[in-house]
């Protein structure tokens, strides 16, 4: 299996993908700001979708792009920006044993294996990648609600007690609802407020999701 030693996570932190998984990543040019903005809900879509169809039911997306079944992160996506050009990484745990996660200290994590399923890795990557494809076009297009409302129908985190940590500070509110630009809209006793992904790590008040 192919695996990278010097990959990066967010926020700076560095990133090592074991044996096991699938990796890899797809540039886009972004003629508008709201493609950048939006790209990780695009491509978190394009993972459940390509899911979907290969008979892995039910998988859930924590926001921004965390994609969770039975509990559990089966997939991380990290997406950057430089200039026009914008670039999607997605790491895809296939096959991976409890006694990996336990040594890499991961305890939310799971492998597609350990759930009971044993997907053709390269037919999966050519899902996601069609369906990303779809959905970069329909941000392209103005149609950028269509991707929307299938990502709040998976968002996991609308409805949940959560805690949005920055170097500000914390806050701490039920997730409403996610707006045009990509953000979590956070119900609070003051209000709601708006939170972005590049800012700040979410956790629900309770546990990991």
């Amino acid at each position: 299996s192919l695996v990278q030693t010097a990959g990066r996570g967010r926020r700076g932190r560095s990133w090592a993908s074991e044996g096991g998984g699938l990796y890899f990543s797809f540039c886009v040019r972004a003629q508008t700001q709201e493609m950048l903005l939006l790209l990780p809900l695009a491509a978190a879509n394009a993972v459940c979708d390509a899911f979907a169809e290969a008979g892995i039911a039910d998988a859930g997306i924590k926001w921004p792009n965390d994609i969770i079944l039975s509990g559990k992160k089966l997939v991380g996506i990290l997406c950057q920006s430089r200039g026009t050009r914008a670039v999607a990484g997605i790491g895809v745990n296939i096959s991976q044993s409890a006694e990996d996660f336990a040594r890499a200290d991961l305890p939310n994590a799971a492998s597609l294996a350990m759930l009971g399923y044993f997907p053709d890795r390269w037919a999966l990557c050519a899902r996601i990648a069609s369906h990303a494809e779809r959905y970069v076009a329909q941000i392209l297009h103005g149609q950028e609600e269509a991707l929307l409302a299938s990502y709040r129908a998976r968002c996991i985190s609308i409805g949940r007690e959560l805690i949005a940590t920055s170097a500000k500070g914390e806050i701490r509110g039920v997730g409403a609802d996610i707006d045009e630009k990509g953000r979590l809209i956070l119900e609070t006793g003051k209000g709601r407020v708006a939170v972005d992904s590049g800012e700040v790590k979410l956790r629900a008040a309770n546990g990991y999701i």
